[in-house]
């Protein structure tokens, strides 16, 4: 549980002596293309691969400790540039994309893997985990980007056979669209 984590550690995510906070200048400016290629790059930590294994299996406690108190990379990709999000999306573990969106950079929202070009959101979509999609769109993740088959997550929605998911989706495509074009109208 979040919030028994939170006040099991001390303060609140962001707030001054905040076991979350993370080292804003390691992660500052980080664009998704440099993100993946930094993923690819790095060997892999024990803490990082225990990380992302605790994104897999659920353990929210595990994940948060590893974090906390073993400098574990919350931006870490294991050998196919999965990040634990992209595990914790594709499993269903909505505690853990919780934590990673409340503290992961941004950027952790639209990297992709390296097999199928896939960000969380696709998985979610693939793997019709509604409230995971939701969370993941609230939180910014681009509806727009296409994996190397060119599917957007809508399209994965659809081969998945949700059409509701699709539909809500698709809904938020056009959202997102018109605040983009409204930000560059704005410039």
């Amino acid at each position: 549980d979040p919030s028994f984590l939170r006040h099991s550690l001390g303060s609140e995510p962001g707030t001054p002596n905040s076991p979350y906070e993370y080292d804003s200048k390691q992660y500052q400016f980080m664009s998704v293309a440099n993100a993946t290629a930094a993923g690819k790059a790095k060997k892999l930590t024990p803490a990082d691969k225990g990380l992302i294994d605790a994104s897999k299996r659920g353990d929210l406690t595990k994940l948060v400790e590893l974090f906390c108190n073993q400098d574990a990379d919350l931006l870490a990709t294991d050998q196919y540039g999965m990040t634990s999000l992209h595990h914790a999306a594709r499993f269903g573990h909505k505690g853990i994309v919780k934590y990673l969106i409340e503290n992961a950079p941004p950027v952790i929202l639209d990297m992709v893997d390296y097999e199928k070009g896939q960000t969380a959101l696709h998985k979610a979509a693939w793997y019709q985990r509604r409230t995971i999609c939701y969370m993941l769109v609230e939180a910014g993740a681009s509806l727009t980007r296409t994996d190397y088959q060119g599917n957007t997550p809508r399209l994965q929605a659809l081969r998945a056979e949700d059409k509701e998911l699709a539909a809500y989706l698709e809904s938020q495509e056009h959202f997102q669209l018109v605040v983009s074009e409204d930000q560059e109208t704005a410039v």
